[in-house]
Order: C-alpha cells, then sequence, then structure tokens
C-alpha cells in the first residue's frame, strides 16, 4: 500500500462531486477532504435537497450516505437513474451502518461503490477518482 506522501492529493482537479449527506459533520468532513484532493465539492442535506441543485449543475461523481431521513439513498440512486442526464454519474454509497451484506446490497443496486463510515481521507479520494475513471 502506499504511504499518503506517494499518493497525488490533487487526484481530482477538475471532479465536481455532489456530496449528500443529512450530518453536518460528515457533509463537512467529505466537502473539505474531497476539496483537498482537487475537487470541486457541492453537497445537499438530503436526496430532495440534492435533486433539486441538479437543475443548476451537473456533477461527475455523487457521494451519497445511504441511511437519512425521508428518503434515503437508494431512493435517491433511482432518482437520479432515473434522469436521462444523470444515469451515467457514478454514486459511491457510504454508511456508518457495519452489516455484512450491505456493501453486497449497496452494489447490487447500483451503486459504483460502497464506503463505510468513518471513511479514510486517501479512501474517499481513490475512491472517487476510480469511479470517475471507469463512467
Amino acid at each position: 500500500m502506499p504511504s499518503p506522501a506517494s499518493v497525488d492529493l490533487r487526484v481530482l482537479t477538475g471532479v465536481t462531486v455532489l456530496v449528500v449527506d443529512d450530518d453536518l459533520d460528515a457533509r463537512e468532513l467529505l466537502h473539505t477532504v474531497l476539496e483537498y484532493c482537487g475537487a470541486r465539492v457541492v453537497s445537499a442535506e438530503s436526496a430532495q435537497g440534492a435533486l433539486s441543485m441538479l437543475g443548476h449543475q451537473r456533477p461527475d461523481v455523487v457521494v451519497s450516505d445511504i441511511v437519512m431521513p425521508g428518503d434515503d439513498g437508494y431512493a435517491l440512486l433511482r432518482a437520479l437513474k432515473s434522469r436521462a442526464a444523470m444515469r451515467d454519474v457514478p454514486v459511491v454509497a457510504l454508511t456508518g451502518y457495519d452489516f455484512a451484506h450491505a456493501a453486497n446490497e449497496a452494489l447490487a443496486a447500483g451503486f459504483a461503490a460502497y464506503l463505510k463510515k468513518p471513511v479514510q481521507p486517501l479512501d474517499l479520494c481513490r475512491t472517487v477518482a476510480e469511479v470517475r475513471r471507469k463512467r
């Protein structure tokens, strides 16, 4: 595994990431880490908030908490994939719950990747860069 010093921390330069998380502290941390890695970051506190932002901009990658009040991350994923302009945008699932089957369920539902909270900053940046490249 490469050391943090050997990783290109600007790996997300030019990439727009939409972060969706109902927890303000988590949302701000994700925002800060992704910006540090070079991304342009916009954020929303709910699935509905994220969907309303899409009229103004189209992200390259979405990072969404799965468990949120109201519409959860799965509902957001379905709504995104139902929009022609968003079908090819990869969505990364993020959750604090540690169920053995959670990653498999998320990937089977159509998420491009799955990360468990608390996410390690380098893992977050690498994952977003990887799903962006595969798109």
